[in-house]
């Protein structure tokens, strides 16, 4: 029961990828929402790694706010776990607007 959010997140990976692709439709603003980390990573490397760099966070990213929501929860109690994984999300959406307000 204490591993409930890191399966939540490996679980909820497929779906989001789904929900990017029908995003894709709506333009690069809606995606930023979704994978905020994706767009960060955007012309900082060559195409190749670039390519296998955004489809590691794109696969893993949500798996991964299941182990910041696991630590959190029995680190801190409470409601810790969400509230980290709310604020590391929303940090990356203001820094994923920011870069492509710069740009």
């Amino acid at each position: 029961m204490r591993l409930l959010p890191l399966i939540a997140g490996i679980v909820a990976t497929p779906l989001a990828v789904w929900a990017a692709s029908v995003l894709a439709m709506s333009g690069p603003q809606a995606l930023r929402l979704l994978y905020p980390y994706i767009s960060l990573l955007q012309g900082h490397s060559d195409h190749s790694r670039q390519e296998t760099m955004q489809q590691l966070v794109m696969f893993g990213q949500f798996p991964f706010y299941g182990a910041v929501w696991v630590l959190m929860q029995r680190l801190l109690r409470g409601t810790a776990g969400p509230l980290s994984v709310l604020a590391l999300h929303c940090a990356g959406v203001g820094a994923a607007i920011l870069t492509a307000g710069a740009s």
